[in-house]
């Protein structure tokens, strides 16, 4: 069982990550902690991770993404979704917002780029088929044994789940 905590995140959203590989591109984690609770997961040793269990949900994120693109001078190219997290945890609240913010990103012409072990809901294909050029999707697959995967991740998706996102997002265009 995850431990849903709701918080208004403070501060600006369209901030590059401390990983070297993203420090170019402004990134937004939609929580701290994460559903999936996979055993090698690095954010474990972040100061602001939660706790195994505990997911902490920036509800105020979509208000506040389109407020700051609103002032900005020039919007960023590509946003990368959920560098410590997963943006498609199973947790509803949190697809909602996910769903949100993507969606402002997207009608502003920016990029969406992101990295899941979760299950693409039908929702977000009829998002992403509307602007497939402007979706980059990665799908994290540790092992396709089933009973492995319950091991090392317990709250991700199966792996034929994740492969069903892969045809999905290809059979859409998404890159």
């Amino acid at each position: 069982m995850v431990i849903l905590e709701r918080r208004d995140r403070k501060g600006p959203i369209l901030t590059p990550s401390s990983l070297p590989c993203l420090r170019d591109m402004p990134t937004i984690n939609i929580t701290e902690g994460c559903a999936h609770g996979c055993s090698y997961c690095y954010t474990q040793g972040y100061s602001s991770f939660p706790g195994m269990g505990r997911v902490v949900l920036f509800d105020n994120i979509p208000e506040l993404v389109r407020a700051e693109l609103g002032r900005k001078r020039r919007c960023p190219r590509r946003v990368y979704f959920s560098p410590s997290s997963d943006a498609f945890q199973p947790l509803p609240d949190v697809l909602d917002v996910t769903h949100q913010t993507m969606s402002i990103l997207l009608e502003w012409g920016i990029e969406v780029a992101f990295l899941t072990k979760g299950a693409l809901e039908e929702r977000f294909l009829v998002l992403f088929a509307k602007a497939p050029k402007r979706v980059y999707a990665q799908v994290g697959i540790t092992t396709l044994d089933e009973r492995l995967c319950q091991t090392f991740e317990p709250g991700a998706a199966a792996p034929a789940a994740r492969l069903r996102n892969m045809e999905s997002l290809a059979r859409i265009g998404v890159p």
